[in-house]
This record gives structure tokens, sequence and C-alpha cells, in this order.
């Protein structure tokens, strides 16, 4: 393979895994189905992948990728735009994050060995979904040096708020088959924890 022909293949792959696992789940997807749905020989995924939980692990690590630029850069926007708008473009990349993995996370906690996998790869990497709350409190602590938001803030409590509201979302969406309210928009949780334990940012 050519590394062009090489790389669409491998992103065929990758998108197809992630469409049949959201849909049909894991236990029962075979390599053949990820093959087919992808338009390539069962062969060619082996090319790529070791197994098919390793190809698990690879359609996890793809939606991460998307997530990472923009929780990693949310600290360095302190003092830029708004409170409310900085907090709203992170919620939006973690409920659109959290509607793509949850299905594929689903897996893991169906699949001892997956999940013993999916834990030495957090390990190792260091990531995991306590990151996350961990990023939003350093943006919030760094607005609370500038005095954008109150001194009197729990940092830590309203990150967790933050992230376990988006994770809720996006779990109620995908197991009731439904769009999420309007009250579960990004802007609408970020309004009412701005309004929650002195977060509201200083005038």
């Amino acid at each position: 393979m050519t590394p062009t022909r090489t790389a669409k293949a491998k992103d065929a792959i990758l998108t197809a895994a992630d469409e049949l696992i959201r849909r049909e789940g894991f236990a029962r997807l075979t390599t053949k189905q990820i093959a087919r749905a992808a338009g390539i020989s069962e062969a060619s995924i082996y090319y790529h992948y070791a197994d098919k939980l390793d190809l698990v692990q690879a359609v996890l690590a793809t939606h991460l990728a998307r997530l990472l630029p923009v929780t990693r850069s949310l600290p360095e926007r302190a003092g830029s735009g708004t409170v409310a708008a900085n907090l709203e473009a992170v919620a939006t990349a973690l409920v659109s994050f959290y509607q793509h993995v949850i299905p594929v996370a689903a897996a893991a906690q169906t699949d001892a060995e997956l999940l013993a996998r999916f834990r030495r790869q957090l390990a190792d990497s260091g990531q995991g979904p306590h990151r996350g709350v961990e990023v939003v409190a350093d943006y919030l602590r760094a607005e609370q040096r500038l005095g954008r938001v109150s001194a009197a803030a729990d940092p830590d409590a309203a990150a967790m708020l933050l992230v376990g509201a988006c994770h809720q979302v996006a779990f109620e969406s995908h197991l009731l088959g439904t769009p999420p309210p309007p009250s579960a928009d990004p802007a609408a949780l970020v309004a009412a924890l701005l309004g929650l334990g002195g977060l509201t940012p200083q005038s």
C-alpha cells in the first residue's frame, strides 16, 4: 500500500468501527462486518491493528485527539473573552466528545480484557476522565487570580459540576435515543453554573 492509500484505509476502518460500535454494540461486532462497512478486505484491518480490542482503543484515541486541543488551551484563555464564552466552548466540546465516546466506552465496561487494556493505556498516557475536571479547575483558578471569578468559589467542585453535567447530557441522549433538551444546552449549563457558589464573574 502507498502511504496515501494506507492512511485512507486506516481512516475508513476507524470510521466504520466507530459507527458500528455505536449502532450495533461491541460484543457481537466482527472484523468482517467492519471490513465490509469500510469497503476493504478483512486482512487490511489486521495490517493496521493487532485485534478488535486494539481497534477499539484506536477509536477512543481518535475522539480524544479531537478534544485535547480544546481542553488543553482552556487555561491559556484566562483573561481573554468572557468566562461564560470560554466555559461554553469547552462544554460544547465535552458534550460532543461524550456523545461519541459513551457507546465505545460501554464496550470497555462489558469486556474485561478491553477494560484492563484501556486502564493501562490511561495510566501510561496520564489521561482519563479526571483530566477534563482538572483542566477546567485550573482555568477557573487562573480566572480567580485575575479577579474574573469570585475568590470564594471552589474551582474543583465547579469543574466537577460542569464536566459531570456534560457527561449526563450525552448519557441521557444516548440511552433515550433523543436529542438533548434546551436545558442541556452548553450555554444554559454554564449560566446555571456561574450562578452557583459565588462563581459569578466579578464586575
